[in-house]
């Protein structure tokens, strides 16, 4: 039993040398963690905000990244975004984080999430030691790597928790969902197992929350979680949404029951429901037709859109599939033209597309859960669960007249990208400040 000792000892030094070590090669420099900082979806619009909101402050900062150059995010980035990546930005690239990602692995997804998130942290503290990290991806662990052995302040943007006690509800009733399979549904072993699985790893994720000096999240649902499980009182940040372009389109003259949905065409995104509230209106709503908009990114993605294609085309509904959709055409086709958005995504943390929604002028119909029903919508009347309340409030929504949409317009300046760039500084000024000699007011 003597050597197991002897090598816990040196394990022990060997950590507390790397420790040293890391901390000796520190910078005094702020820099962002986005390892997938060119997908253009909502957590990149969080980043290049960020990113835009500080460039004034400071003379340089860095970002790590899987593999990025300034010309390359340049021309993305600002076709997506309308955002100018700033010159004093430098990529530091990493290499591959696929690793950390969910659909990286097909068992034990959280473990080896967890795990990959805390060699990649390690990976970035290779390449360079920050004075300050700010992870704009909500990465599980990564900031106790960052701290214990950097030295680094951390700065955190929670999208959604890593871990949830409405996970831990959705398995213990046995609720057949895109996370939690039918057989392990159906297994009362099996959904104890996960249950012990879950809990294990919600414990060790709740000691994350003393790894990080600022915490921010995306929403009031979000928040609550974090609170729940870091048991630290989180800053509600809410994402930047491009709500100043969108409002500038005319409020009338829209298309009669014409809806859209923009969202990815994902299992989460519950769209077989929005199929089902058609199905319950077409007869009564000749006129009625649907868009589904949203990112196909891959196999997966373009196998569910089959799918949903297979059961349009079969129950002949008034329903239309746009996939990958250019914004221009999204924007002048879609959002300028239409009369009401859909949104059926069961706890969707926050809901950029409801904010963009209303911002449009676009009479919003969503999920009556988390982002929608706290922060977006709220009013209930707007809010709905089954397809049959879908259906009703739908029929509800056909009638709004254009005095309605101005008032949902003018209730989303708190989501625009300038109440983002404000609150940003304000929640991160005080730490970077403490900790950076050359930030400027």
């Amino acid at each position: 039993m003597i050597w197991v000792l002897w090598l816990f000892v040196l394990v022990a030094i060997a950590l507390v040398a790397l420790a040293f070590y890391y901390r000796s090669q520190r910078k005094n420099v702020v820099t962002f963690f986005h390892p997938n900082c060119l997908d253009c979806g909502g957590g990149e619009k969080v980043l290049w905000v960020a990113v835009d909101a500080l460039k004034e402050h400071l003379p340089e900062m860095h970002l790590f990244a899987q593999d990025a150059t300034n010309d390359s995010a340049q021309e993305k980035v600002n076709k997506v975004f309308k955002i100018n990546i700033p010159s004093n930005i430098k990529f530091v690239n990493v290499g591959s984080a696929d690793f950390i990602k969910p659909g990286y692995y097909k068992h034990f997804t959280l473990i080896f999430q967890a795990i990959g998130s805390l060699v990649y942290a390690f990976k970035c503290l290779n390449k360079e030691v920050p004075a300050i990290v700010i992870d704009t991806t909500g990465a599980p662990f990564a900031s106790i790597v960052w701290k214990l052995f950097g030295g680094c302040k951390v700065i955190l943007y929670i999208h959604y928790p890593f871990i949830s006690t409405d996970m831990l509800k959705a398995v213990s009733s046995g609720n057949d969902q895109y996370n939690n399979n039918q057989k392990i549904a159906k297994s009362k072993v099996l959904t104890s197992i996960k249950i012990i699985y879950y809990r294990i790893i919600a414990f060790i994720y709740s000691l994350c929350g003393y790894f990080a000096d600022v915490i921010t999240v995306n929403s009031t649902w979000t928040g609550n979680h974090i609170r729940e499980i870091f048991r630290r009182d989180p800053i509600i940040l809410f994402p930047p949404c491009d709500t100043t372009d969108l409002s500038k389109l005319p409020i009338e003259n829209r298309i009669p029951e014409q809806i859209i949905s923009v969202q990815q065409f994902r299992p989460e995104k519950n769209l077989p429901l929005q199929l089902e509230i058609i199905r319950r209106l077409k007869d009564t709503h000749p006129n009625m037709k649907l868009y589904i908009i949203g990112g196909c990114r891959n196999e997966a993605d373009k196998k569910l859109l089959d799918g949903l294609q297979e059961e349009i085309d079969r129950d002949k509904l008034p329903i239309t599939l746009v996939p990958n959709c250019d914004f221009d055409i999204l924007r002048n086709e879609y959002f300028a033209r239409s009369s009401v958005g859909l949104h059926t995504m069961y706890n969707e943390h926050f809901g950029i597309c409801a904010v963009e929604y209303l911002a449009a002028g676009l009479i919003p119909l969503c999920n009556k859960s988390a982002g929608p029903l706290y922060d977006i919508v709220k009013d209930e009347n707007y809010l709905a669960l089954t397809a049959d309340e879908y259906a009703a409030k739908l029929e509800v929504a056909f009638k709004c007249d254009d005095s309605a949409r101005l008032q949902f317009r003018n209730s989303c300046s708190r989501f625009s990208y300038e109440e983002f760039s404000k609150q940003f500084i304000a929640a991160v000024a005080p730490l970077i400040k403490s900790e950076v000699t050359n930030y400027k007011e």
